[in-house]
């Protein structure tokens, strides 16, 4: 049993993970990148769509804000990494092995990222209740 405050998110990022039409719509680098054929997110940039933050215009996605329309929205800029951290839970260990490639464990790291292995490295995360 873990404790994680994230795993319901974990688990919406997973559904999304698996049921990607266009597997180019994840992309462990970039947060979050507007292309041809829709929003390419990683783990942490699609966390963070999910929990209703969108890339501030202009920033890189270096820079968040609350999506149009919700309270606290339009004019409040958070930087990634700390907004990160605060929507998970997570310490700054645990999020440097879920969302860092070169940090996971050498079963998913020896692989290519596909949606699939990073749903399997999500579970694999939760089941170690943040410790792997």
């Amino acid at each position: 049993m873990n404790d994680l405050k994230c795993e319901p998110l974990l688990r919406k990022i997973q559904d999304w993970l698996l049921s990607l039409e266009n597997p180019e719509l994840f992309d462990m680098r970039n947060w979050s990148t507007e292309t041809h054929c829709g929003i390419m997110f990683c783990i942490a940039g699609k966390g963070l769509d999910l929990a209703g933050y969108e890339p501030f215009p202009g920033t890189g996605a270096s820079w968040w804000r609350k999506k149009q329309g919700e309270v606290g929205g339009e004019d409040t800029e958070y930087p990634v990494m700390p907004l990160i951290y605060e929507v998970f839970g997570l310490t700054g260990e645990q999020g440097n092995r879920l969302f860092y490639h070169q940090d996971w464990p050498d079963r998913f790291r020896s692989q290519p990222i596909t949606p699939t292995l990073a749903a399997e490295r999500i579970e694999y995360f939760i089941q170690s209740g943040g410790k792997e």
